[in-house]
């Protein structure tokens, strides 16, 4: 039995945990053109997707896992610990794999990656446990969302893209003759917080969607069916682009244009979509103009029906100018007090509670930036903090953020909701520091709300209020030659160096990269009030920034 231990229930450093696992090794290769559970998944998104996998596999790079991956797999590492009499099977020889199964399900035994072919299919599940009617089984899959106990409704429903999942495991099951009974995810128990050594058993909360899945059964034949033609022919099957194609849960065979799709890309260019396209319309519900093949929005027609904020972006693209609301711009920047703070947090989340008084998904600060600018016409003097080590970097974040910050002044940010919510937690989870963290983020002064409000808005921000837009279209500066250009990027790099076996080298590359990063997003504000101050004032103070 094999069984990968995260790094706080075995002895030894800290290790691959919160940092990501190292890459699992390859299964090897399968009889050709079985639907495997992945590729279903594939087909669940886009049927061309499930093509190119399978026919055109060079055209996907080979990368390593993601921050998600990394993630699912200590899951489901952790998972196993429920068992421990547990058995994985070994799948580095395909048949050997099969064979060991059909041995343990003889034997009765907890099967970690049970798999069976049937019909065209293989699917493994994640643990597969002796079911309460004699020769029945169960089928529990590990997942890294979380589910808070008390919560029902819309909030707590598990996604039907996870539901499809299962019922693919037991249609797969069930057609190779094993009786399947109870059908079940494992998710993470949002109400569970740690203190001292981690409990998997209050972290994991046991979820029996039997009554799903088997509502989901009926349409699988005709679904995988289809899916299996698609395997085996040699035409790629048309581009078919439609708003949002997760429909009952379903992705049909068409793009959901706002996936991060690999093929999404070349299918827009030859679909003749344009930068300029009505996805770019904020909160826009377009499928009945894509239903008439209506795309970019030179096409569109129907101004009259769009929301104010919407109209703003439309006529931006068409006409090609900037919109500027000189007067509220003006009363924002003139009720900012000096000394003025410009102020970036950084934070990591994992699923698996790293520290005490946190639970799944705990947002944890670990950087941030601050540029000052004590008077007018001053130039900006940058600080800033990093985390370095493993231990809880809180504590010492709220030091060097007390330390470097002044007892008076605005403090400006991009999008106040999330640093104001990080502050708030840090005084809930620090007593000591609630009062002065309640005095600092009731001087937070949001940037963003120039650009929510459309005061300012210019055509090449492509319909997005993100600093990452507006800091181009403002100033002609970007953040694309970073080596960390955003913050998924920046949080999943943190932990993959931190909290992994990275070499020193490799560390400090990245600390050096997220230092950069993070003190762009600073000096980016400073520069986009100074560029509004030039546009509304030639002698507006905040030119004097550096």
């Amino acid at each position: 039995m094999r069984l990968g231990l995260p790094f706080f229930l075995r002895p030894g450093p800290l290790a691959r945990w919160v940092g990501g696992l190292t890459c699992p090794k390859k299964d090897p290769v399968e009889p050709v053109r079985l639907l495997t559970k992945s590729l279903f998944q594939n087909g669940l998104r886009c049927f061309r997707l499930l093509w190119f996998r399978v026919q055109r596999p060079e055209q996907f790079s080979e990368e390593s896992p993601s921050q998600a991956q990394r993630d699912g797999i200590a899951i489901g590492d952790l998972a196993k610990c429920l068992h421990p009499s547990g058995v994985e099977i070994d799948w580095s020889i395909f048949s050997k794999g099969l064979r060991d199964t059909q041995l343990g399900m003889d034997r009765r035994r907890i099967l970690f990656e049970a798999g069976f072919v049937a019909n065209g299919c293989h699917a493994r599940a994640d643990i597969l446990l002796p079911g309460e009617r004699d020769g029945s089984w169960d089928i529990w899959e590990v997942k890294s969302s979380s589910l808070d106990p008390e919560e029902e409704g819309a909030r707590a429903e598990v996604r039907r893209f996870q539901l499809y999942d299962l019922a693919f495991q037991k249609f797969c099951y069930t057609a190779a003759g094993v009786s399947i009974g109870r059908t079940g995810l494992l998710l993470l128990n949002k109400d569970y917080v740690r203190y001292g050594e981690l409990h998997p058993a209050q972290l994991f909360l046991e979820k029996d969607e039997t009554e799903s899945v088997d509502a989901l059964l009926p349409s699988l034949p005709p679904l995988v069916e289809e899916m299996q033609k698609i395997l085996g022919q040699e035409d790629e099957p048309p581009i078919a682009i439609q708003w949002n194609c997760r429909k009952n849960g379903r992705r049909e065979n068409r793009c959901d244009c706002r996936e991060n799709c690999p093929l999404k890309e070349e299918c827009w260019t030859r679909a003749g979509i344009g930068a300029e396209n009505i996805t770019i319309l904020p909160r826009f519900r377009g499928a009945g103009h894509l239903e008439r093949g209506i795309w970019n929005l030179s096409d569109f027609q129907d101004r009259d029906t769009l929301s104010e904020g919407q109209k703003i972006v439309f006529d931006g693209a068409r006409s090609g100018k900037i919109r500027l609301v000189g007067p509220a711009i003006r009363d924002w920047l003139g009720a900012l007090e000096y000394p003025i703070h410009y102020l970036d947090f950084e934070t990591f989340a994992s699923p698996i509670p790293p520290f005490d008084g946190t639970h799944a998904y705990s947002r944890i600060p670990f950087q941030f930036s601050l540029h000052v600018q004590r008077l007018p016409g001053e130039k900006l003097e940058q600080m800033g903090f990093l985390a370095r080590d493993r231990d809880d970097p809180r504590p010492n974040f709220l030091k060097a953020l007390h330390r470097h910050c002044e007892d008076r002044g605005s403090v400006i940010v991009y999008n106040a909701a999330f640093e104001k919510s990080i502050l708030r937690e840090l005084g809930e989870c620090f007593p000591d520091w609630r009062s002065w963290t309640e005095e600092l983020g009731g001087r937070i002064v949001d940037l963003y709300e120039i650009f929510r409000q459309y005061h300012y808005y210019s055509p090449a921000q492509l319909g997005s209020r993100s600093i990452k837009k507006v800091l181009p279209a403002l100033t002609g500066q970007s953040y694309c030659a970073l080596r960390i250009g955003n913050g998924e990027d920046a949080m999943g790099e943190y932990r993959r160096v931190t909290f992994s076996d990275a070499t020193a080298d490799e560390r400090e590359e990245v600390y050096s990269a997220l230092e950069e990063y993070c003190a762009l997003d600073t000096r980016a504000m400073a520069d986009i009030i100074s560029a509004l101050g030039a546009i509304l004032s030639p002698d507006y103070p905040c030119n004097g920034a550096e």
